[in-house]
């Protein structure tokens, strides 16, 4: 378990055990996750996606505001999360962290986060566990190329969904934690 520059993202490094039939790991281990004030895990997202597409950056607020476990099962991504706690000495920085199958680990990001990634190989397939269930009326978003936040995407061109693509910028948003 190693604790990243922004109080609160975890990054888990995997033990994998290979022998002549393949490889195992635990993705995550409910141990730890009480410590980190996970809690249970009330959803699992899976997305494939392809090379270029930026997915975020996403949060939602309460009283469905979610903590996120995230782990790539094929491909790599950029992870990114921002800090929305609003009394965080970290409030509007962000944390980017390479994520791929080929080098088992899963990020955990607080209550508290706006996170999205990017695709940066051919495609991505990304499987997150969220402490609550989405919920249309306290699903938010921010921009993912806000200057303000200034996220350093590592691709010069990307692809997003219309609804992405309306997102506001960090100055229109108002619900933050």
């Amino acid at each position: 378990m190693t604790n990243l520059s922004i109080e609160g993202l975890v990054l888990f490094d995997l033990k994998k055990y290979d022998d002549e039939r393949g490889c195992f790991f635990e993705v995550f281990n409910r141990i730890n996750l009480p410590e980190l004030g996970f809690g249970d895990i009330k959803q699992i997202n899976f997305s494939f996606s392809k090379k270029n597409v930026v997915r975020g950056l996403h949060y939602q607020i309460e009283p469905k505001a979610q903590a996120k476990l995230v782990h790539v099962t094929e491909g790599s991504i950029f992870d990114v999360a921002v800090d929305l706690r609003k009394k965080s000495p970290s409030f509007l920085k962000w944390t980017g962290i390479e994520l791929t199958s080929s080098i088992p680990k899963t990020l955990f990001i607080p209550v508290g986060f706006a996170h999205g990634f990017c695709v940066t190989s051919d495609f991505a397939k990304v499987l997150y566990c969220v402490s609550e269930t989405y919920d249309t009326s306290c699903e938010r978003g921010i921009a993912f190329d806000d200057p303000e936040i200034g996220v350093e995407w590592p691709l010069g061109t990307y692809i997003l969904s219309e609804k992405d693509k309306k997102l506001p910028g960090f100055r229109d948003i108002k619900d933050f934690f």
